[in-house]
């Protein structure tokens, strides 16, 4: 797969290279960079983002959905994303050129976006912090527009905005501020005013106008104050770091460097999680990611290694991008929460070491901050510099060098296998850089092993025409502990092999083999990957065995997985008698994602199984659970309550998408805890049907436009008309005989 963009770039300086004259560079992105972006702005062209009216809501107002006094965060965004893919994918959306039409309608007199503000008499938590940090991603997208297509009506909006902000100091730049606005979440003060930093950066570097780097100066001296991590917003923290390192990029010097760095190396030291990624929170105990925090942090580490030349932060990022990233890509191309799980071995417990079968879908923020940071990567396969190129390995792509002398194609063609092509119709000669990651001592380029120096290896090319290199990385399996290099006998493992973290997929195990808590014990024999697997023996907590295999966290079936081990390593004639005891790798049947939403916590069964419990209305997680039948039986119960009463779902299966409809569902009243028969036979319980009341789809009062994951579907709120019944039950059970293959 192949598309291509053609932009105006400059590009600065990387380590210790010289910065390249502003000039034009096709990038056509190629193979697995493609599909993935590809997949990724699909989530967007999808409802509810595909609706510009919706986005808009946090500027217009228009619409009650979630996160509208965030204004200009999702709006923000989605300019931003699109902005960044459109190009690089060829596509061409009206919904680019109705937000760029629309934002102009909102901005207030004094240059913000949102309500009403009167900052001089007080600061206010709920009211401002959402408009500072909505107001800060559109200021960044409005920015990043710019640049890349010059429109002087959207500079005029975008210094206005960035003109308000500066006003706003002797309200918001105060010291005071911490702890009398306080609040260091989404919402909170350390969150939001930092926010702007890189919006401000990126206006001043557009306009050349000291004034809008100044003040990214003055706020970012002033959120360094801030010492303490544990339990901050990570998305807020890393958005800050990426505006630090834009500034001391523009300015030439070095004076927020090494804050960051610092702060990135209590990031690795306390909070990463085995998959690369950080927790929504500053707590690796923390049970949820967070997509954007996944993007800035991906983000923030390749641009410290541009300001430091350290090469180890290139492999932060890559083992983010690599398998957090990559594996945390939702069905439907977008991103969001995670939820992950600590295990439990010798007594300790080990955050993150299992990724549960269900996610949200945050169409709010991630689905965007992530595709734009996968648009990224395309700029970072090849880097030019003065009379030489380095390749970090970070996307595959075809890049033409600004004065268009010659072509660059950087290829993954296997596990390990990458193949760098350059082609010039004139002798060029010049400096090719490859990354050595640090996980290898060097690299086999066109059959000749090159050591590493610093975290490179340097070929010398001269050539007209075409010329290959073809470089192989070692793929040898590895061990590394929990969440760094280091394996300590009392601790499980982490297994790799090249980039590649491997996980054990759930749904290939029996039912009950592995407690979901706990280490899983493998036996293994392989050096290395088979056809992009590990065979392996799991041991059960009742010793018995079954065969399985280990795929790369990127690569893995929808559900949930465990991702680090107890490892014994056998001769492979022990581990084929080991085989041979074991009982066969299961199969796991058809997957099936659902979703449902109800103000009372809600519990979702599938042929009786409980699944998933639900606690609210505002998300709606994406569950994945597998079956072997050709028809379930899907069953949704809920307390009775007073507010808000309804339930709304739908199920994806492999013959399509099914939604609560009130003609085709039934709801049975239930005084205690439904039989496991109702579960399970739509037959069973008749007596208990109760008539069900229709309160309307997707908008409807009092729910609105929230949550919107059902939005261009025509799922209906439904509940159950209980006037007649002698007196209120306890439970309500809706349920939906489902077909699935």
């Amino acid at each position: 797969m192949l598309f291509s963009i053609g932009i105006s770039m400059i590009f600065c300086s990387i380590g210790t290279g010289v910065v390249v004259e502003t000039g034009t560079m096709h990038i056509d992105l190629l193979g697995e960079s493609a599909v993935r972006l590809e997949r990724a702005y699909s989530r967007l062209c999808a409802p509810p983002l595909s609706d510009a009216e919706f986005d808009l809501s946090d500027v217009s107002f228009k619409y009650t959905r979630r996160f509208t006094e965030y204004s200009g965060d999702i709006s923000g965004r989605m300019l931003g994303a699109l902005n960044a893919a459109e190009p690089l994918l060829g596509k061409q959306s009206p919904l680019l050129d109705a937000l760029l039409a629309g934002f102009p309608l909102y901005q207030k007199e004094d240059g913000h976006f949102g309500a009403p503000q009167q900052l001089s008499k007080e600061v206010n938590q709920d009211r401002d912090m959402p408009i500072l940090w909505g107001n800060g991603r559109l200021l960044l997208a409005l920015s990043e527009r710019c640049k890349t297509i010059p429109d002087e009506k959207m500079l005029v909006m975008a210094k206005r905005l960035g003109d308000y902000v500066i006003s706003t100091r002797p309200y918001y730049g105060l010291k005071e501020n911490f702890e009398k606005v306080g609040g260091k979440y989404s919402a909170g003060f350390t969150t939001c005013y930092p926010s702007l930093i890189d919006g401000l950066v990126a206006l001043g570097e557009l306009t050349g106008d000291a004034r809008y780097l100044d003040e990214a100066r003055f706020i970012a001296t002033l959120s360094l104050l801030d010492k303490e991590f544990k339990g901050h917003h990570s998305h807020g923290r890393l958005v800050a770091y990426r505006g630090m390192l834009d500034l001391d990029r523009i300015s030439d010097n070095r004076e927020f460097t090494d804050a960051v760095r610092e702060g990135c190396t209590r990031f690795n030291q306390d909070f990463i999680l085995p998959t690369g990624g950080v927790t929504e929170l500053t707590d690796r105990a923390y049970i949820r990611d967070e997509g954007c925090s996944e993007a800035d942090w991906i983000r923030v580490n390749f641009l410290l290694w541009k300001a430091t030349n350290e090469p180890q932060w290139l492999d932060v990022a890559e083992h983010a991008w690599c398998n957090h990233l990559l594996g945390t890509q939702f069905a439907n191309g977008g991103f969001g929460h995670s939820t992950f799980t600590a295990l439990n071995f010798n007594g300790k417990s080990y955050p993150g070491g299992r990724l549960e079968h269900y996610v949200s879908d945050s169409y709010w923020c991630c689905s965007m901050h992530c595709t734009q940071v996968l648009a990224d990567l395309a700029h970072w396969g090849v880097l030019f510099e003065k009379d030489s190129i380095r390749i970090p390995w970070l996307a595959e792509v075809r890049a033409k060098e600004p004065s268009g002398a010659y072509t660059v194609t950087v290829e993954k063609s296997a596990q390990g296998v990458w193949k760098v092509k350059l082609d010039s119709k004139e002798e060029q000669t010049l400096k090719m850089q490859l990354r050595v990651p640090g996980w290898v001592d060097a690299i086999q380029v066109n059959g000749q092993l090159h050591a590493g120096q610093q975290g490179w290896v340097e070929i010398p090319c001269t050539w007209k025409g075409s010329k290959l290199l073809e470089v192989r990385m070692p793929n040898t399996i590895r061990l590394a502990g929990p969440y760094g290099k280091d394996v300590q006998e009392s601790e499980p493992v982490r297994i790799f092999a090249g980039a590649a973290m491997y996980c054990l997929p759930e749904p290939w195990l029996s039912d009950g083999l592995v407690d979901k808590h706990a280490v899983p014990m493998i036996w293994m024999a392989s050096e290395e990957p088979k056809q992009g697997a590990i065979p392996v023996v799991v041991e059960g907590d009742n010793g018995k065995l079954q065969q399985a295999r280990l795929v790369p966290l990127a690569e893995r079936p929808l559900g949930a997985c465990w991702m680090v081990f107890q490892v014994k390593k056998l001769e492979p004639a022990q581990f084929e008698q080991r085989v041979a005891s074991a009982v066969p790798e299961s199969k796991p049947g058809t997957p099936v994602e659902f979703m449902f939403s109800s103000e009372m916590p809600y519990m979702c069964y599938m042929n009786g199984r409980q699944m998933f419990q639900g606690e609210g209305w505002q998300e709606a997680p994406r569950v994945t659970a597998y079956t072997r039948e050709k028809k379930i039986v899907m069953a949704v119960k809920v307390p009775m309550g007073k507010e808000k009463p309804g339930v709304i779902g739908q199920i994806l299966t492999g013959k399509g998408a099914v939604v609560t409809q009130p003609d085709t569902w039934q709801v049975l009243a239930c005084d205690e805890e439904p039989p496991m028969e109702w579960l399970m036979d739509l037959s069973k319980g008749a007596d208990h049907i109760l008539p069900i009341t229709d309160l309307g789809g997707y908008g409807a009062e009092p729910w609105k436009h929230t949550p919107a994951h059902f939005s261009g579907t025509n799922a209906r709120w439904l509940w159950a008309d209980t006037k007649n019944a002698k007196e209120e039950p306890k439970w309500l059970l809706f349920r939906k005989e489902v077909e699935v293959k």
